[in-house]
């Protein structure tokens, strides 16, 4: 018998503001009660039997659950050789060895599945002060997006010592050990991870369309606002929504089920993903199992690598940009003021930003003439994928000297530039405003 699908997206959505709810009534959005932890299991078990499995409930090791969407491949989806349409120098070939994507492989194993927070991290306002709030590190339905400081940074500094404190906090004592099994550690949204998502857009000819101006979209959709709003000359703008409480086209894969806010409200930040002096850098998670501390993700970390014009990572420290070049970011002319001048990807830099960063859209951006594309960087969202890019612009800098860490997404006020491969390059690891939001994963 066919699902009434109306009906269970109202269902979903009732269970997941009963999730916020639980989690509202507790201090530090921590739930109160064994009672509560139990109802909360029952909901578990609902979503991912209502959903086919597409949603469910992951908690932290500090007893916070949020919905979380599976992201698990169709059949063959999590291979390279099942995207030579979409990445370049791979193989079409559907027989001999399987090699996985970087996305599926961590501690060199090939993994089933991965599990994304469906809801930015959130915040709490106090009601007797409106422009304070606190903000907690796990995603829940209809509250405002955690974002500046409060309670933590929401930059990717923040993010990763926040998130490395609750995976090393202890469950409380009314915890049923029996919800413990549905307890994981939780890391910043990988770029590989993100990668993925945006593969998954491109093929199936999807993408989320966000909110282009003050929490409305080119459809004239208006959602209803978060509680945030900043002052400018004189008047109160709108900067955020709620979580997800936007249409379902501004999910992932169009559906209630999906990962919200991907394209509008607050930019995304990315883990392991940095340009260093104009060179791109990355951390290869594939030998890692994605849970690292903060001296390894942090810019100061020891697992940074650049990328070899053949698509090798190599220490950063051995580039000399003559013998020895890495894939970097070069403007087609000296610009004088920022996006004024196209940026693109380059084994060299012949011309610095000079305090300005440049822009050009995803789709647009080009390689150096001579070089060939690599997946990595498609994957990264550096360079379009090689059967065309999504929608989005970079604004990037090489400034010599400067360290930026990657956020994603498009933010409402980008406009008809926002989109999944909207690419922001020019923030500090340290970087922290109303635009910046966060996303958690686990395995």
């Amino acid at each position: 018998m066919a699902k009434n699908l109306d009906y269970i997206e109202k269902r979903v959505l009732e269970l997941e503001q009963e999730v916020t709810d639980i989690h509202l009534r507790g201090a530090a959005l921590v739930p109160s009660s064994k009672m509560d932890y139990l109802r909360l299991n029952e909901i578990r078990k609902e979503l991912e039997d209502i959903t086919d499995g597409e949603n469910t409930l992951i908690g932290n090791m500090a007893g916070q659950f949020e919905p979380s969407y599976t992201v698990e491949p169709k059949e063959g989806e999590q291979y390279l050789n099942y995207w030579p349409d979409e990445l370049t120098g791979v193989s079409s070939s559907k027989t001999g060895e399987k090699l996985a994507l970087p996305t599926f492989i961590r501690n060199m194993r090939v993994r089933k599945c991965f599990h994304v927070s469906k809801y930015k991290m959130s915040a709490i306002y106090n009601q007797n002060s409106p422009s304070t709030h606190t903000n907690y590190a796990v995603g829940l339905y209809n509250l405002s997006p955690a974002h500046s400081t409060g309670g933590f940074t929401v930059s990717y500094d923040g993010i990763v010592d926040k998130l490395n404190q609750i995976n090393n906090s202890t469950f409380p004592s009314y915890m049923p050990e029996s919800m413990q099994d549905y307890c994981k550690k939780k890391h910043l949204i990988t770029w590989d991870e993100y990668g993925y998502l945006c593969l998954l857009a491109k093929k199936y000819a999807f993408e989320p369309l966000g909110n282009s101006s003050q929490g409305a979209d080119t459809k004239g959709y208006m959602a209803p606002s978060a509680e945030y709003r900043r002052a400018e000359n004189g008047l109160y703008k709108i900067s955020q929504t709620r979580n997800g409480v936007g249409p379902n086209y501004w999910r992932h894969n169009g559906k209630f089920t999906g990962i919200a806010d991907l394209v509008g409200n607050c930019r995304t930040l990315i883990a392991g993903a940095k340009i260093v002096s104009g060179i791109i850098q990355v951390i290869d998670f594939t030998n890692t199992d994605g849970l690292l501390t903060p001296s390894d993700l942090k810019s100061s970390g020891p697992l940074w690598k650049a990328i070899k014009t053949d698509g090798t990572l190599i220490a950063p420290d051995t580039v000399n940009g003559s013998s020895v070049k890495a894939f970097c970011i070069d403007f087609v002319e000296q610009p004088t003021a920022n996006s004024q001048k196209n940026t693109f990807i380059s084994d060299e830099i012949l011309i610095r930003d000079n305090g300005f960063y440049g822009i050009v859209s995803a789709k647009d951006v080009t390689l150096k003439e001579g070089l060939t594309a690599n997946y990595l960087l498609e994957l990264l969202g550096f360079l379009p994928f090689k059967n065309g890019g999504l929608a989005g612009s970079q604004y990037l800098r090489n400034t010599e000297n400067l360290t930026t860490c990657c956020q994603v997404g498009g933010s409402w006020w980008i406009g008809s530039s926002a989109g999944l491969r909207s690419l922001l390059g020019y923030g500090t690891f340290g970087y922290a405003s109303n635009g910046v939001g966060a996303l958690s994963a686990s395995d």
